[in-house]
């Protein structure tokens, strides 16, 4: 999918008084980050502190996600990973016209950015393993996005993990199927993929947390240290089967950061995982999908072709490739 990013600027009056406010003292200095879609970051500092504010943009699809966001670092905090500190949960609308968080500024760098040799990112991927293990023992209530219910918990907005899992399957197939860059011939396949092995969706007992959109943008580390200093970003926070995390990471990173999760490709336990890794991928593109179709038809059509052929290989519909 395309890595294009927005700022959006609307509010930077009413954010600078929320930073301020905050530290009891003038900003010296206030920036914004890019973003996908319709989040709103900024980056407020006062002398020698820093602070990152988050909201979605009011006319979005789901405001109230920066609150489960929060919920889901506090989480994580309680098992000992590094996710950012909370300073503040904002649901009151009161000085702005969504949902705002406030929390701290992870230090390092993301190891995206880094790009660093295979020498030096493959310690930092088996950390990432690691720390995504611990984080998948958070055990949560309710399957698929997180909500917050009317009681005020956090949870997931279906009562079952295959309701959760395939609910994106007909929007985004349909939204495929009016896609001019997208080969229409492959719709059957992905839909005869879906149906043969629903059975997978049956092996899951608990939700746990999920990310929901992890990749090396999304972890920090100092490079001096080579330890993890942060995990960022949990707008897509979930509850489900851990695999489905591992399907938003560069395809050729997964092995190294299963041996730090404790999986080896030569465990009986790695077949099973592939098969849900190739299923949830076809899944969460497809939720993708849904989500991005109309932002970026071309990236969208080519990357569920490459998911959809990956996955029928796998599986054995068709032949792979010599």
């Amino acid at each position: 999918m395309s890595t294009q990013k927005f700022t959006n600027q609307a509010y930077e009056a009413e954010i600078k008084s929320v930073f301020e406010t905050f530290f009891g003292r003038p900003l010296t200095s206030l920036k914004t980050h890019v973003s996908h879609t319709d989040s709103i970051v900024y980056e407020g500092t006062a002398n020698d502190k820093s602070a990152i504010f988050k909201m979605i943009d009011p006319a979005g699809i789901d405001v109230d996600i920066v609150v489960q966001e929060a919920w889901s670092y506090e989480q994580c905090r309680a098992k000992g990973l590094p996710a950012p500190e909370v300073y503040k949960v904002d649901r009151g609308c009161s000085k702005l016209p969504a949902p705002f968080i406030l929390v701290e500024k992870i230090q390092g760098i993301d190891l995206r950015t880094a790009d660093l040799e295979p020498e030096l990112r493959d310690p930092f991927l088996i950390k990432i393993g690691e720390a995504v293990k611990v984080m998948h023992t958070i055990p949560v209530e309710g399957y698929g996005q997180l909500i917050v219910a009317p009681d005020g918990r956090v949870r997931g907005k279906y009562d079952d993990w295959e309701t959760a899992a395939l609910a994106a399957v007909e929007p985004g197939l349909a939204k495929l199927e009016g896609n001019p860059y997208f080969n229409n011939d492959l719709l059957g396949l992905a839909r005869t993929i879906v149906a043969d092995h629903k059975n997978i969706l049956d092996t899951l007992e608990q939700g746990k947390l999920l990310h929901g959109d992890f990749g090396l943008v999304h972890f920090y580390g100092d490079l001096d240290t080579s330890e993890l200093t942060g995990m960022i970003d949990f707008g897509e926070c979930k509850s489900g089967d851990p695999v489905w995390d591992f399907v938003d990471f560069r395809w050729k990173y997964v092995r190294m950061i299963l041996r730090g999760y404790g999986i080896s490709d030569t465990d009986k336990a790695f077949g099973p995982f592939e098969d849900k890794f190739y299923y949830y991928s076809l899944l969460r593109d497809l939720v993708w999908t849904v989500r991005f179709n109309e932002k970026w038809t071309k990236d969208a059509a080519e990357r569920m072709e490459f998911v959809i052929k990956a996955v029928a290989k796998h599986f054995g519909y068709i032949e792979p490739e010599d």
